[in-house]
């Protein structure tokens, strides 16, 4: 999101950045660093759809506001990425597939011979920032910044590049994360699945406790012997918590010996904190 971004220094003026000019470098201003590109047709909310092949980017933190099947306004890909600059909320992108975007996102491409594509979202990312509702790309454009040769610039793109790979890795594993530990919580406290597991196999005449740990870790019973000793012991006293039966209550059955109430009833209020 934009305003989570670093800020970057922001130089109104030519003279101003030739103060923090490193060796080598040189002083631009943004517009001259970039190609702005056609948009095609430019879709609304209204006339996209929940689901399509192609993204409609708006200006919001999600970036999304829907999809359309017709032919992309932008043509973008991993080889050519295109950045894109929201002009009400300074949010940038860059874009490695097709897309089409909404009215005020301005879709570029770094300068031949001047600026890479990349090095340009990495460098330009953070100058302007949302501080009140108006068109923030004209500032956006008069901005001074310092520019690498463009051989620094592939190597700044490469390490800044692995930085963010690494980010999105961590972020798909820890949405992984968070979605096995809502579907365990659904298991054990909304479907009960070790407690009704445990009354089938009494009913069956198998081992409950057995029963529970299958359900619990997903294994079939044949390979619980498998387990090494410390995690086979781990998983029997977490299915040991379980009771073996259900009790009506004001929300339908629960398992035995749990109760219901309002989260007064369960925890106390903290002013302050």
């Amino acid at each position: 999101m934009a305003r989570d971004w670093v800020r970057l220094p922001s130089y109104s003026s030519k003279e101003e950045a030739e103060k923090y000019l490193p060796d080598g470098w040189q002083v631009f201003q943004i517009e001259q660093l970039y190609e702005q590109l056609p948009v095609g047709k430019r879709f609304e909310q209204k006339t996209s759809f929940p689901v399509g092949s192609v993204p409609v980017i708006d200006q919001s933190a999600t970036g999304i506001v829907g999809w359309h099947n017709e032919e992309p306004g932008v043509l973008a890909s991993p080889e050519n990425p295109v950045v894109t600059f929201a002009n009400h909320t300074c949010e940038m992108r860059l874009m490695e597939k097709p897309f089409s975007v909404i009215q005020n996102v301005f879709p570029m491409i770094g300068k031949n011979g001047v600026c890479q594509t990349r090095f340009l979202y990495y460098l330009t990312k953070g100058r302007v920032w949302l501080e009140e509702y108006k068109g923030h790309f004209p500032d956006f454009r008069r901005k001074w910044v310092c520019c690498p040769p463009l051989k620094e610039q592939e190597q700044l793109v490469k390490i800044l590049g692995g930085l963010d790979d690494k980010i999105d890795l961590n972020r798909r594993i820890n949405q992984t994360l968070e979605a096995m530990a809502q579907a365990i919580f659904k298991s054990w406290f909304v479907d009960f699945d070790p407690v009704k597991a445990k009354i089938a196999a009494k009913q069956e005449g198998r081992d409950p406790l057995r029963a529970a740990m299958s359900a619990i870790s997903g294994k079939p019973d044949a390979e619980l012997d498998a387990l090494p000793p410390e995690h086979y012991a781990q998983l029997a006293a977490t299915a040991a918590l379980f009771p073996d039966e259900m009790q009506d209550s004001e929300l339908g059955e629960i398992p035995r010996g749990w109760k219901t109430g309002s989260l007064s009833d369960f925890a106390s209020f903290q002013n302050g904190y």
